[in-house]
């Protein structure tokens, strides 16, 4: 089971984290409660019917602390965080708008200091993206009105690498993208092993670059990455054959 860890009861009408930052902008706020509360009792359940769990985008420390308590009593229970939730706090809010806008909403800064925290040490075992694309339009709603989510997928590893600094090394960053998520989804990793599918990417962590709509592949960008200069960039992508290679796909 890949759970989204959320009791709605708690959550329902709110925009953005309940906090300062939702009651400057007069906004309905989301509980970090209506979180934790789920992940206790999605391990709970669990552990009662001895089932393989996934939490998936947790936003806060005191969630992935649920889970590596419920894996030392014999839980098997795993969990990702996101790239966002990571280099983020509810101040982007204040900034980026809806861009900004996302469930799980953005927590504190010191929420956000202590999931990094807990990164570093290995108790997350994977990143995923949460890409989620939506028309511009719908973007411009206002943060009351604007639906939830944000373009991901191409930002994910500049992201991710300066969020973790020099707190992590390079391999064990990758690890989140790779054998992290294989090992959870329990499926094989790509190899580079002879006879093997070459599935590979090219990656340099040097690289600055800008995201603009003119660099971007997704038709969206709702992100509050547009604009900002970010540090490493994909160069290459191989799936048995190469694909893409230098902002351009190959066909």
């Amino acid at each position: 089971l890949i759970q989204h860890a959320e009791l709605t009861g708690l959550s329902s009408g709110g925009v953005v984290n309940l906090g300062p930052v939702s009651r400057e902008l007069g906004l309905e706020g989301i509980p970090g409660s209506s979180e934790t509360g789920a992940v206790a009792l999605t391990l709970e359940a669990a552990r009662a019917c001895g089932c393989r769990v996934h939490l998936t985008h947790l936003s806060l420390p005191g969630s992935v602390d649920l889970v590596r308590a419920a894996v030392e009593g014999g839980v098997a229970a795993t969990c990702d965080v996101t790239p966002h939730h990571l280099a983020l706090d509810e101040t982007e809010v204040l900034r980026s708008g809806a861009c900004a806008k996302m469930n799980p909403p953005l927590r504190s800064a010191r929420d956000r200091e202590e999931l990094v925290e807990r990164v570093r040490a290995g108790r997350v075992p994977a990143v995923a993206s949460d890409h989620a694309p939506h028309e511009a339009r719908l973007k411009a709603a206002g943060l009351a009105g604007a639906p939830f989510g944000i373009t991901g997928l191409e930002t994910a590893l500049p992201v991710t690498f300066g969020a973790l600094g020099d707190g992590m090394s390079p391999l064990r960053k990758l690890s989140l993208f790779t054998t992290g998520p294989c090992s959870i989804l329990r499926i094989a990793c790509p190899s580079l092993a002879p006879g093997r599918p070459f599935d590979a990417v090219l990656y340099d962590p040097c690289e600055e670059w800008t995201p603009s709509r003119d660099n971007t592949f997704s038709a969206s960008t709702n992100t509050p990455f547009l604009g900002r200069t970010l540090r490493g960039r994909v160069r290459a992508v191989w799936r048995g054959r190469l694909v893409y290679h230098d902002g351009c796909f190959v066909s």
